[in-house]
C-alpha cells in the first residue's frame, strides 16, 4: 500500500528550524539524511481536538524510525483546528472512514443469537 509522505531533508538547518534538539544530536553524531521522509505515527481524535505524532524516516522504505530522533508531537484543538480553512472536512471525511470501517471490519464481528454480525450493524449515523 503506498502513502504520502512528506520528503524533507535532515540537516542542521531542518534541525534549526524545527527547535528539534534530537535531530541536531543526531546530524552532529550520525550525519545528514538528504533523502529523509517525516510520515505520520499516530493521530488521537478526541473531544478536546486531535493529537498528531510525526516520525523522522532515513527514507520512504525505511521501516525503523530514525535512531534518537524525537517524534514532533503537535496538539491543537477544535477551536484552532476550524479557524485553519479545510479542516471541517478533514474531521468529516476522517470520521466517515472510521465509521464505516468500524460498521464493516470483520474484526468487530460477534455472534449474536446464533447470527454473526458487526457490533455496530444496527447504529446509524446521526449528525449532533
Amino acid at each position: 500500500m503506498s502513502r504520502k509522505v512528506l520528503s524533507l531533508a535532515v540537516n542542521g538547518a531542518t534541525a534549526a528550524a524545527m527547535g528539534a534538539p534530537s535531530l541536531a544530536r543526531l546530524v552532529t553524531t550520525v550525519g545528514e539524511f538528504p533523502d529523509a521522509v517525516f510520515d505520520l505515527a499516530e493521530q488521537h481524535f478526541t473531544l478536546d481536538g486531535i493529537r498528531i505524532v510525526v516520525r523522522a524516516f532515513r527514507n520512504g522504505q525505511a521501516a525503523e524510525p530514525l535512531p534518537i530522533a524525537d517524534p514532533i508531537v503537535v496538539d491543537f484543538t477544535w477551536d484552532e483546528l476550524r479557524a485553519v480553512s479545510g479542516t471541517t472536512e478533514l474531521e468529516s471525511a476522517v470520521r466517515d472512514a472510521t465509521w464505516s470501517l468500524l460498521t464493516t471490519h470483520p474484526k468487530l464481528q460477534r455472534v449474536v443469537n446464533g447470527e454473526t454480525q458487526n457490533i455496530f450493524a444496527g447504529g446509524e449515523l446521526v449528525q449532533v
